[in-house]
Formats: C-alpha cells, structure tokens, sequence
C-alpha cells in the first residue's frame, strides 16, 4: 500500500477491494451460516461502507437480497433464509443465492477455483490501516458466523479457526519491521 501510494496511485469511487478468505475446510452448513449472517447483517455491514458500495443493485457488488426482494425486509430475509436452507450442496448454495452470478458481495465462486470465499463489498482503498481493518474484521466475523452453528461446532473447531489471526499478525509484524508501517 505505501508503495501505490508513493507512486500517486488514485483510486476510484467505481473501484472495490476483493478479500478472499480460506474456505478449504468448510462444510455446506458453516457456508450456510456466512451466507444467512451476511444477508441477516446487510444493514450493519453496508453501514460500514461508502455509500457507493451500499446498493443492493451494485452491478460489481450486488446484496445477497438483491433477488428475494418480496415485500418487506422480514419477508425478503425469510425468503433468502428458506433459499440457503434448501441447498443441498455448495453448487445449490451457489446457485439458490446468486443465480450463478459471481458479482454479490459475498461469493462462492472462487470456491471452486481458489479454496476461499471472496468478499466484494470494500471499497478501493491504498490506505493499509483500512485494508487490514476489513481483513481483521471479515476474520473475527467469519470465525462468529461458523460458530454460531448449532451443530457439531467443538472448542476444537473453533480454536483452529483462530488461527488465521495468529498468521496474518505474523506476516504483518514481519512486514512491518521492513517498512515504515507501524501495527495498529
């Protein structure tokens, strides 16, 4: 980030950070959980993000509601909610949620070509502190959803989940001690 910055990189208003997040180990359910947490918080997340990447008709960036508006927000989300639940795998899942389409702020499609879920809805950004804000905070979110299953979640699962954060604290540190950057 210090590098795009120093050589005057701008960003656009159209431009958007995709984060992709590990997704190897995931059952059908835990992506049952992100979805329903990121349609059940839309409000909460869109209110975190610029305007420009609040639309639920974003042509990059589209709500996981964008195709169960049916009335209002209980019946859209109970639409979306009754969508997710009748996958009987990720490829329903997919399909039920997006149509196939891979622009929603969340998306599977990586799945099957990275191992990881893509996260879409971030604005474009060269500020480091920002970006690593939203990657702390889709981490600490995702290890939430997953544990909020009623079903099989252990101390053991949920341990391993942390340690994505004892990663990303290691290479930022180690990135940090070779630039100017300094950890928040």
């Amino acid at each position: 980030m210090e590098t795009l910055t120093n050589i005057a990189t701008k960003v656009k208003q159209s431009c958007g950070m995709h984060t992709h997040c590990g997704a190897a180990d995931l059952s059908l359910q835990h992506c049952k959980n992100l979805f329903k947490h990121y349609v059940k918080f839309k409000d909460v997340l869109d209110a975190m993000m610029p305007q420009s990447r609040r639309s639920s008709h974003d042509n990059d960036c589209k709500s996981l509601l964008y195709r169960f508006e049916c009335g209002n927000r209980t019946q859209t989300i109970n639409c979306a909610f009754a969508a997710i639940d009748h996958a009987s795998s990720l490829e329903d899942l997919y399909s039920n949620v997006t149509g196939r389409d891979r622009y929603f702020k969340l998306n599977l499609l990586p799945f099957w070509q990275h191992d990881t879920l893509e996260f879409r809805q971030h604005a474009g950004t060269v500020d480091a502190d920002k970006a690593c804000q939203w990657v702390l905070f889709l981490g600490t979110w995702m290890e939430r959803a997953l544990a909020t299953n009623p079903k099989k979640v252990t101390e053991r699962e949920f341990t391993v989940r942390r340690a994505w954060k004892t990663e990303f604290d290691t290479t930022l540190a180690r990135l940090c001690s070779t630039s100017s950057i300094s950890p928040a």
